[in-house]
């Protein structure tokens, strides 16, 4: 099982990881980590590992939600690991405004003010996360509001070498197994 104080220190860390992205390509306010929705989030990712079960979407729809699942020898992640294989997942390319919904539209997402973090661990020792944003993103007909882009050139020069990223995923995908589901 993860630890509470396990818990609350990788949500401080993906907080800083969403709200490092939002300054980067929209400079949008940051997120605020949210008990209620961590409490949300913590139980969704709960009962995933109590199922041991592939993602499945939560069924509040008054949240955005983004799930991440872990198979490894060790069973460790890391905040930074979780959000750039979001990010890969989404196929963005740190130049182009993304013109569908995606993993990384919801962590941008302007109007969305709240985050929530819930991490458990299953008796396999998957490890299950999920993020539960408030008020919820990925909405189709208000992508281009809530989605703000900054300069391309300014994006590209914090977003570290796609080279580096790529070797980052040949490695972690090596070590291991890892399903991704978002919820729209």
């Amino acid at each position: 099982m993860t630890s509470s104080e396990e818990i609350a220190t990788f949500a401080q860390e993906l907080l800083a990881e969403h709200n490092r992205l939002r300054d980067q390509f929209g400079g949008v306010n940051d997120l605020e980590l949210d008990a209620e929705l961590s409490s949300k989030a913590q139980a969704h990712a709960d009962s995933l590992a109590a199922r041991q079960c592939k993602l499945e979407n939560s069924t509040d729809e008054s949240v955005g939600e983004n799930l991440y699942y872990l198979e490894s020898d060790d069973g460790k992640y890391t905040a930074k690991h979780i959000v750039d294989y979001w990010l890969r997942r989404s196929n963005f390319d740190h130049k182009t405004k993304p013109r569908t919904t995606n993993h990384f539209t919801q962590i941008v997402w302007k109007s969305s003010e709240k985050l929530g973090v819930g991490v458990s661990r299953a008796a396999n020792g998957a490890v299950y996360v999920a993020a539960f944003y408030s008020p919820r993103g990925n909405v189709v007909n208000y992508l281009d509001e809530n989605v703000l882009m900054k300069d391309a050139a300014q994006t590209d020069a914090g977003a570290g070498s796609s080279s580096d990223n790529q070797n980052d995923v040949r490695m972690n995908l090596k070590l291991f197994k890892i399903k991704i589901y978002n919820k729209f």
